[in-house]
């Protein structure tokens, strides 16, 4: 699964899982341009991991379409081509179906659907131009399983995971896999209510996550149970997967099931 040589564009990367990601393909040999709209944490990770020209950070906005383009070209000329895309800019707002307007469904769908369309659309040249690549988006076991208050996110995620596949089938034919993962991973919404909730939120929080993750009876850490996965589609050793919704959720989803 090295990914030596290979040049990956990543949204999302100051934070949570992206952040994980980026860890992950810097250990595997890659060459990442990292992006998100947390400038400060982006090039703390840089200058964190020191890797010179293998880790750079760029600011994008992904609900912008011609910000990200112009970023996806910056960053396919510093690299000298692109091989990768690992999309996993996203937001979150809880929302019963009933309450939601069209601001607050806006709000989500520019950066997951949109952000999805303009990032895909913008690597394709370059791929195809590599004779071929990968396309990796983030979507979610809410989309899968749905999830309470979840309403608009969940819908966002699943038409990511409709898109995907429409991608598999169209650019298969220039050598370009696109995939989605399905993540259940810690993240910094956890790890902040278990420092500030009470104890018994604590409790039902540590309890409701060992009920639903069957490896461990914890979530997964991004770095080491994310990375690896998305290092094998973009790897050599994925050629042959495409159009594919892979939870990576220590058992949460159960896909099929």
């Amino acid at each position: 699964m090295r990914l030596d040589g290979k040049r990956i564009f990543v949204t999302g990367g100051a934070n949570g899982c992206g952040e994980g990601v980026v860890r992950g393909l810097i250990a595997e040999g890659a060459s990442v341009v990292s992006t998100d709209i947390d400038d400060i944490r982006g090039r703390s990770i840089v200058d964190e991991l020191n890797v010179g020209e293998r880790l750079s950070y760029m600011h994008l906005d992904v609900s912008k379409r011609e910000d990200v383009f112009a970023v996806v070209n910056q960053a396919a000329a510093h690299l000298g081509a692109l091989d990768g895309l690992v999309n996993s800019g996203g937001n979150i707002l809880h929302c019963a179906p009933e309450d939601v307007t069209d601001e607050k469904w806006d709000t989500i769908f520019n950066v997951h659907v949109k952000g999805t369309l303009y990032t895909n659309q913008a690597v394709f040249p370059h791929l195809r131009a590599a004779g071929g690549g990968t396309i990796v988006n983030f979507g979610s076991a809410a989309a899968i399983r749905g999830a309470p208050t979840f309403s608009i996110y969940s819908a966002a995620k699943g038409a990511v995971f409709a898109w995907t596949r429409a991608l598999a089938i169209d650019w298969g034919q220039y050598n370009i896999r696109a995939n989605a993962i399905a993540p259940f991973m810690e993240s910094s919404l956890q790890e902040e209510s278990k420092r500030t909730g009470t104890p018994e939120e604590r409790a039902r929080l540590e309890g409701s996550t060992r009920a639903v993750t069957k490896i461990r009876g914890a979530l997964g850490k991004a770095e080491y149970d994310l990375a690896p996965m998305i290092a094998l589609l973009l790897s050599d050793g994925g050629t042959y997967i495409t159009g594919q919704v892979l939870a990576v959720d220590g058992g949460f989803a159960m896909l099929g099931s």
